[in-house]
């Protein structure tokens, strides 16, 4: 509000005192009957007049205080609203755009026209042909669009039109514009989890019926040709004969091992039966007597199974990560903790080896099983977390939290078990 303006209140507000004290000297003149003059009739009368419009004058102005704060107050709704708001004329030029629309469009001052803004966007002699227009639409009108920034991308946008006449009754639309790019990202990467789980669950089941098959199918075939050979051999009296029948049957014994290990590596029936605790036990032995490294295991929790999808998780998470150290870590211990609470399990693998910087691998893009135990962990709401230093070894810490039942009974169905 103006200073001018201001002083003329003010003067309103003293004339108004004035003319009030004037009328209350002419109502005591007459109740003392000494107003006989016409004179002073006619300055009564101008006293009453010009009080009753200093009255009228003070409300107009109560009623401009209250106009002038509802406009702020919508000025700063429109200015610090989170969505894009642009306001076009009948011809489609851009009469005033907000700070929000200004932000993500890359534009210091407003564009003339808005078609500039989305004329090359996908789609855009579609939705224009035959004054096709959204913004030619006199209903309330919702659309998804791009529009192009200041520096030429492309911004997937939604916008919502609605129209008004001004106070010349000329026609002007309002655009309301949403920022779809977080959304549209947040979009393809739960499309990209789904895709990842059940390339996931696929792998696994795949596993489990090529495990099935190694060892109740073709194992038992060989453990048959195993039995009927050392059945034979007693009966061979040719010693060159026995000989070659004692080579075979050491090379149908190394078979059978080597395939029943392949059936475990697979999938681990002890996972599907026992549960995770055993089949990391069993995995363990068999990992210390390969490679000559000694692994100490802890858990700590109660006894109760685990959710299938949160075991298998768990177990080629530590699968991976235990290869990953005969590999590469150079050492001969390996330490494998497990802790299970009420909300969450804790998986922590940690080597004392030779280490490695972190940040290199990543840069290098050599993932060394990385990103497959990132993907385990994420696809469960769960995280996973590498730290190492060169010559200090490295710790994986891996976090799943335990969902309600019908959660994971979702996860269950998109990553296997």
């Amino acid at each position: 509000m103006s200073n001018q303006f201001q002083k003329q209140k003010w003067l309103f507000k003293v004339l108004l005192s004035t003319g009030i004290s004037l009328l209350f000297v002419f109502v005591v003149m007459i109740s003392f009957r000494t107003i006989d003059n016409g004179i002073y009739r006619y300055l009564l009368l101008f006293t009453i007049s010009f009080i009753f419009s200093s009255i009228l004058f003070h409300f107009i102005f109560r009623k401009d205080d209250e106009l002038k704060a509802e406009r702020e107050r919508l000025i700063k709704v429109f200015e610090h609203v989170s969505d894009g708001i642009m306001i076009l004329d009948e011809n489609k030029n851009v009469v005033e755009m907000n700070q929000a629309a200004k932000d993500f469009l890359g534009h210091d001052i407003k564009p003339e026209s808005f078609c500039h803004l989305c004329e090359d966007s996908h789609g855009s002699l579609k939705i224009c042909e035959y004054d096709k227009c959204f913004l030619n639409q006199q209903r309330l009108s919702y659309y998804e669009l791009q529009l192009k920034h200041e520096n030429g991308s492309k911004i997937p946008v939604s916008v919502s039109t609605s129209h008004y006449l001004d106070v010349d009754q000329k026609p002007l639309t309002i655009i309301s514009i949403r920022n779809l790019s977080d959304h549209r990202r947040g979009e393809q990467s739960r499309i990209t989890n789904i895709v990842t789980a059940s390339m996931i669950r696929a792998q696994e089941e795949e596993r489990k019926r090529l495990s099935r098959e190694l060892h109740d199918g073709i194992g038992q075939s060989i453990f048959s040709v195993l039995l009927g050979i050392e059945y034979v051999m007693p009966l061979i009296e040719n010693e060159s004969i026995r000989e070659h029948l004692e080579n075979l049957r050491k090379t149908t014994k190394q078979t059978l091992e080597e395939l029943r290990h392949m059936a475990v590596e697979l999938r681990p029936s002890a996972l599907d039966d026992l549960g995770l605790i055993a089949a990391l036990k069993s995995y363990m032995k068999t990992f210390g007597d390969t490679f000559g490294i000694q692994v100490n295991f802890e858990y700590s929790g109660d006894k109760d199974r685990l959710p299938a999808s949160v075991e298998t998780a768990l177990y080629r998470i530590s699968q991976e990560a235990l290869t990953n150290v005969a590999k590469y870590a150079d050492c001969d211990r390996v330490d494998l903790t497990m802790c299970k609470k009420m909300n969450e399990v804790i998986l922590k693998v940690t080597d004392y080896g030779k280490g490695f910087s972190v940040d290199d691998l990543r840069r290098h893009d050599k993932g060394v099983g990385l990103y497959g135990m990132e993907e385990r962990a994420s696809m469960l709401g769960g995280t996973f977390r590498i730290t190492s230093q060169l010559g200090k070894g490295t710790e994986i810490e891996v976090h799943i939290p335990l969902q309600k039942e019908e959660e994971n009974g979702q996860n269950q169905n998109l990553i296997g078990g």
